[in-house]
């Protein structure tokens, strides 16, 4: 690729209700912490330039809902997704175990099925120290199972990653699938 190509790069947001996407779709936009808003219906997007090494990227957050109501509607805006944040809330484990049925929704609506992604483990701020030691473990654990062909998972995390990894991981894993912006 010839530095500063324009790329156009379409990212989900995909998760349980309420474990925060629209907050993570907000920080990353710089449009800060929003303590009470109204749950997502259908799906939210926003889109940001960025030059990242030697992308010029446009970039598409897409902050899918996450009630059950919604699943079908959500099927349409997989469609031309070329990576994926799927989101937990570390204070519901729950919506950890959830995962697998957000990654597999995720494939089916995808035109090309694998989508790489990361794994989010959001809300540590409210998680105690002895979960944040469980939740560290599981992360470890997981980190060490090497991803199968069928899932191109680049990493869990629970702590804040940059927003530019994550854009660099998904550039260098979709290259052969990228859109001229």
């Amino acid at each position: 690729m010839s530095y500063g190509q324009k790329l156009f790069l379409k990212v989900i947001l995909a998760g349980e209700a309420e474990v925060g996407k629209t907050s993570l779709r907000r920080s990353y936009l710089g449009e800060g912490f929003v303590k009470n808003h109204l749950q997502t219906i259908g799906a939210d997007f926003a889109s940001l330039s960025k030059t990242i090494k030697d992308y010029n990227v446009l970039f598409q957050i897409w902050d899918v809902a996450g009630q059950d109501i919604f699943e079908n509607v959500r099927m349409l805006y997989y469609k031309g997704t070329l990576g994926a944040l799927m989101v937990f809330d570390a204070t519901k484990i729950v919506t950890f175990r959830a995962l697998n049925r957000w990654i597999e929704e995720l494939e089916k609506g995808t035109e090309r099925g694998i989508v790489p992604f990361f794994i989010l483990g959001n809300k540590m701020d409210l998680v105690t120290s002895a979960k944040k030691a469980k939740l560290k473990a599981i992360i470890i654990t997981i980190n060490r199972i090497p991803p199968s062909n069928k899932s191109p998972r680049f990493g869990v995390t629970s702590i804040p990653i940059t927003k530019s990894l994550i854009v660099c991981k998904i550039i260098a894993a979709c290259n052969p699938y990228l859109k001229k912006a």
